[in-house]
């Protein structure tokens, strides 16, 4: 087993901790990229099903809406008719 250098300087601390910081860099992109392979594809697909979902609700909306406006502005023009 190494035993760890007692004799260290402030430099070589702020170098190891540099390194130590970049290797937990590396590590954490690693993780991230090995998550994004696993989970990536399904988790797109399942936010397109969503978004796809959340699209033709909107647009059943606004048909709803449309349809709404389409009323008002034929009941406008039957009062305006009447005047």
């Amino acid at each position: 087993m190494l035993e760890p250098k007692v004799n260290m300087t402030a430099t070589d601390c702020v170098h190891m901790d540099r390194e130590t910081q970049a290797l937990q860099a590396k590590w954490k992109q690693w993780e991230d990229s090995i998550f994004q392979a696993q989970w990536g594809p399904k988790s797109m697909g399942n936010q397109m099903a969503v978004s796809e979902q959340e699209f033709v609700a909107q647009v059943a909306q606004l048909e709803k809406i449309l349809q709404e406006f389409s009323a008002c502005l034929q009941n406008w023009k039957q009062k305006l008719n009447r005047q």
